[in-house]
């Protein structure tokens, strides 16, 4: 009898309402959080001259200088490449870079690059414009976000920090998918918080659900099938499981709900877990999210171009980007990156600077939080910062921009906590925060030293780079002062040092590195060959001179010459095969090769003996030089071929 009670109890347990403001552990601030975040909240400027203060700030971190640094190896020139030889074939559905498939990244970058060259013209900054307008829109719904679940100050704080991290910066001024796919996810994930604003806001009461109106619902998995075009399957998955994470919390049964007061880490560490993951508990949840609309909206936006693509490429595309790009990177590690559990929590601290300073009064704050009871909006954070990172440490792959979806919930926690800290309500002591402008200063002092150091090593002795550590030891002298005497006024210097800072980096100091790469006088004199003279390298080739060459690069194996190889392809998209120096010249007599100088030697005695040295050049970040190797009087022969086909005709 005891055991039939006791399965009466438990599925009694599942039948009950959802928790609303039952359970303060998940769902209901508590005073002591709620005190700086509900109404009556300083809400700080008003909306325009807050949305007018976060644009003057993307445009001085995103957009100053955007243009003047060259494409950085290795990832920009293949999808600046990219886009220029798709839009060139005029073709808008086979991703092609040097003359070959590019299978690694879905289209919708290319579309967005392909679009700034048709208004633009081809550039550096045209390539980048995307990256850095999507961000500032990224910047943006940070601040719609925060002003929703706290209050507008927190908004602002926040936006200001996503804008002025590292990592993110990097992802604003790059020609690469993050930007799109941090977008587009944050985009979804905002549109999620709009349909639950009431929920969320005031006191809490009120259930937390999918949304059940199909146009917010419709609009929620067109970001999400967007983001399947910029990055493939993570832009549905992780929003999804970051929603999904919070719903099972927040839909746990109200009897559950009332023997657990201890917080969420406590619960999760506890018994209770097993009722978070219970089958009918789960079941209902993802039922809830509606994944088969989901999926049909998926397919109806991202699928035709899926299904084109494939069937272009014979479903070769399909095969190496589901299978080596997804499951591949999943399961081993690509070109050594890779790491342990510790890898992210790592990237994160520097990614995340300046503001990663903070981390230690940051945690402690979510310490007390979690004492107190972590509020619905603080749950939904946390899970989008817990499933982005925990499932990327899972992968064998690592790269410190995998997890840079998780920034904008980060920047909220930390605005957040800086809010508090302006107000004087912070929950850890202040010293603590105070200390973390000492971290600027520790900071900086390394940072002088290294760039010292690479400016006589690598960077042509521009020791004018040491300024970028200016604004990180002078905020953070002036302000441990401050910070001992006005909170609100530390706070605000600490926004001002890392504007200061972010903008020096990027619209300064990287047209300086770009600056120390000099003339690239062998991709100048490639530049000058005539149209279809084949060039190639060994034992070297960077993407960018695919770009700056302006020809398809063959890359030549080191390997012997063995009877039978041959320069072709079965298809025009296929990589071209990695043949010898000998059998590629005796296939193209007038090519060009290019190598480096400790090559050189091993290279010439596999050439014909008639292969000069034409020009050289420095190898950037690397000790060695570039040397272009023709034929002597390729000229003279190329002049005699071409008045000789001209003749034929």
């Amino acid at each position: 009898m005891e055991g039939n009670d006791r399965r009466h109890s438990l599925r009694g347990t599942w039948e009950t309402e959802p928790c609303q403001a039952t359970c303060p552990s998940v769902t209901a601030p508590s005073a002591q959080s709620g005190d700086v975040t509900r109404p009556g909240a300083r809400q700080g400027p008003g909306l325009a001259i807050s949305i007018g203060l976060l644009l003057a700030v993307c445009g001085l971190v995103f957009f100053t200088s955007l243009g003047k640094p060259r494409l950085w190896d290795r990832d920009e020139p293949r999808n600046a490449g990219c886009a220029a030889e798709m839009m060139a074939r005029g073709d808008w559905v086979v991703p092609i870079f040097n003359d070959q498939l590019r299978h690694q990244k879905p289209v919708l970058l290319y579309w967005i690059i392909m679009l700034a060259y048709s208004v633009l013209g081809e550039s550096e900054f045209s390539a980048r414009v995307g990256s850095a307008l999507l961000s500032t829109g990224t910047v943006l719904l940070t601040f719609a976000l925060g002003s929703m679940l706290y209050s507008r100050m927190v908004g602002l704080w926040s936006a200001v920090i996503l804008c002025t991290t590292i990592m993110f910066g990097v992802a604003a001024r790059a020609a690469t998918p993050d930007a799109t796919l941090i977008f587009l996810m944050t985009l979804g994930l905002t549109l999620f918080v709009v349909s639950n604003r009431r929920a969320f806001g005031g006191d809490g009461e009120g259930v937390i659900e999918f949304p059940r109106s199909w146009f917010r619902a419709l609009g929620f998995f067109i970001a999400l099938a967007l983001a399947v075009l910029a990055k493939g399957l993570a832009g549905f998955m992780l929003p999804m499981a970051v929603i999904g994470l919070f719903l099972l919390l927040e839909r746990l049964p109200r009897e559950s709900c009332k023997r657990t007061q201890s917080g969420l880490v406590s619960r999760v560490l506890s018994w209770q877990l097993v009722r978070i993951w219970h089958p009918l508990h789960f079941g209902k949840t993802l039922v809830s999210m509606r994944p088969f609309l989901g999926v049909l909206v998926v397919l109806a936006v991202a699928g035709p171009w899926y299904a084109w693509v494939g069937f272009r490429t014979d479903g070769e595309f399909l095969r190496k980007f589901f299978l080596e790009e997804h499951f591949g990177r999943a399961t081993q590690s690509f070109e050594n990156h890779s790491g342990g559990i510790w890898y992210y929590p790592v990237a994160i601290m520097v990614g995340f600077f300046p503001w990663s300073i903070l981390a230690l009064p940051v945690g402690l704050e979510l310490e007390r939080d979690r004492r107190d009871g972590f509020d619905r909006s603080m749950t939904f954070l946390l899970c989008w910062v817990g499933v982005i990172v925990g499932l990327f440490s899972l992968m064998a792959t690592k790269l410190p921009s995998y997890v840079t979806p998780s920034y904008p919930a980060l920047a909220l926690l930390v605005g957040l906590s800086v809010d508090r800290f302006a107000r004087g309500g912070t929950k850890a002591r202040p010293l603590w925060f105070r200390l973390a402008f000492l971290a600027l200063l520790v900071v900086a002092l390394p940072l002088a030293a290294g760039l010292i150091v690479a400016a006589r090593q690598y960077l042509q002795g521009h020791w004018e780079l040491v300024w970028l550590a200016m604004p990180l030891a002078v905020g953070g002298v002036i302000g441990w002062w401050v910070a001992g005497r006005d909170q609100r006024q530390a706070a605000l210097l600490l926004g001002l040092t890392t504007v200061a800072f972010t903008t020096m980096l990027w619209g300064w100091g990287t047209v300086v590195v770009d600056s120390a790469r000099g003339p690239d006088l062998v991709w100048e004199r490639i530049r000058r060959l005539p149209a279809g003279t084949p060039v190639a390298t060994y034992r070297c080739l960077e993407s960018s001179w695919v770009v700056y060459g302006e020809h398809p690069i063959f890359e030549l194996s080191p390997e012997s010459a063995h009877e039978g190889e041959v320069v072709a392809r079965a298809r025009a998209w296929m990589p071209w095969p990695r043949v010898s120096p000998e059998s590629f010249t005796q296939r193209f007599p007038d090519a060009a090769i290019v190598t480096t100088d400790e090559h050189l030697d091993e290279l010439r005695q596999r050439l014909p003996s008639d292969y000069i040295i034409e020009t050289s050049s420095d190898y950037f970040l690397r000790k060695k030089r570039l040397v272009l190797l023709r034929r002597a009087g390729h000229e003279h022969r190329f002049a005699e071929q071409k008045h000789s086909d001209h003749r034929d005709r």
